[in-house]
């Protein structure tokens, strides 16, 4: 596994960088602290912090990339990699990506052997599709 950083993964971190100095600058100063200590004790405070937290959790996962490592290696013994880069949260839903999903818009055999013409046509010269097909034209 090789780590790989994206430009898009740097701001990311760099915010949450900011944040963490931000929280250990306010524990330091008791008239920045005081309002933090009352949203914590609220219900809405707490609720809004742990859905908060699981977007940031879940964003963190998916902004650490790496390129797996391949079987084999090159001409000088050394590991290859893929060419294609993932996340952690790629590997974490990786049976979504490979599983094939079933359709049930699918018609039946039965349906399938009965054959449903349109009862109109565009552009179509007879009156009625009986009219069109008694007269060849499908």
């Amino acid at each position: 596994m090789m780590p790989v950083v994206l430009w898009t993964d740097v701001p990311v971190w760099l915010l949450v960088a900011i944040t963490l100095g931000y929280f250990a600058y306010v524990r330091r100063h008791e008239h920045l602290a005081a309002p933090w200590r009352r949203v914590a004790r609220s219900a809405p405070g707490m609720v809004a912090l742990v859905v908060l937290l699981a977007f940031a959790a879940v964003g963190l996962v998916d902004s650490l990339h790496f390129r797996p490592a391949l079987e084999g290696k090159d001409q000088k013994g050394g590991t290859v990699y893929a060419v294609e880069v993932l996340s952690l949260l790629d590997v974490a839903v990786m049976p979504l990506k490979t599983r094939t999903e079933r359709t049930y818009s699918r018609r039946s055999p039965s349906a399938r052997s009965r054959r449903r013409r349109p009862s109109w046509r565009v552009g179509a010269s007879c009156a009625s599709s009986r009219a069109c097909a008694s007269a060849g034209r499908t």
